[in-house]
Formats: structure tokens, sequence, C-alpha cells
């Protein structure tokens, strides 16, 4: 078992069509136990550069980015880039509701893989 929390704030131009953010994203994982028989993967708080690109179309918008990011913590410190995912989306608006489904694939410094499916649903108040 584990856990991942992530908060993340983005910030860039929009073209209209074409929209290019970057920002920080504050992470805290880990998962494993140090003396299980599966992969052990030290708790630690983390910092990630994000870069995000979007799509605008008619209905739908196609999102993509990277995500370099480095632990805080002494223990998963190696070679720089600590974790590094990539991502993939399309949204759509549907009067007041947004909608996301997306596709994520994270890797950390000892070379573990998660991918991830993301659906998600928001409201204009």
């Amino acid at each position: 078992f584990g856990h991942d929390l992530h908060a993340q704030t983005l910030i860039g131009p929009n073209r209209g069509d074409f929209v290019l953010q970057f920002g920080p994203r504050f992470w805290w994982n880990g998962y494993g136990a140090p003396l299980g028989k599966d992969i052990h993967l030290p708790t630690s708080a983390g910092l990630s550069a994000v870069f995000q690109t979007r799509l605008n179309l008619d209905t739908v918008s196609l999102v993509g980015g990277v995500t370099p990011g480095m632990a805080l913590s002494q223990s998963r410190q190696r070679l720089g880039i600590d974790e590094f995912s990539w991502s993939v989306g399309v949204d759509a608006k549907r009067g007041r509701l947004d909608l996301h489904l997306g596709y994520e694939q994270r890797s950390n410094v000892l070379f573990t893989r998660a991918s991830v499916v993301s659906f998600s649903v928001a409201t204009k108040l």
C-alpha cells in the first residue's frame, strides 16, 4: 500500500486555440514496507516542474505534458530527476460541466512505473 498526493498550479500564454502552461507541482508519496517482499519507495516530499500544452478544437481540447521531478528526501535522491511522468488527455465542456479523460505514466528512481487512467467532472457555480 502507499500514498500519492499532488498539488499544482499552472500559468502561461493562451493564444486561443493553443495554450502553453508551466508551473510547480508539490507532492508527497511513498509505498511498500522496508522489509516487505514488494518494492519499497521511501516516503518523501518532492517538487516537479509541469510543462503542459493544450490544443483547443471546436468541441474538445487535447492536452499533453511532461513532468520531471525531484525528491526532497535524501533516501530518494539519486540521479537528479527522481520522478518523471508524461500525460495525455481530452477535455470537453458540456454546458456547466467540464469533463476530463486522461492517461498518465509515471516512473521513479527505482524504475518502477505506474499507469493512471483518470476521469473527472467539474462544474461552474
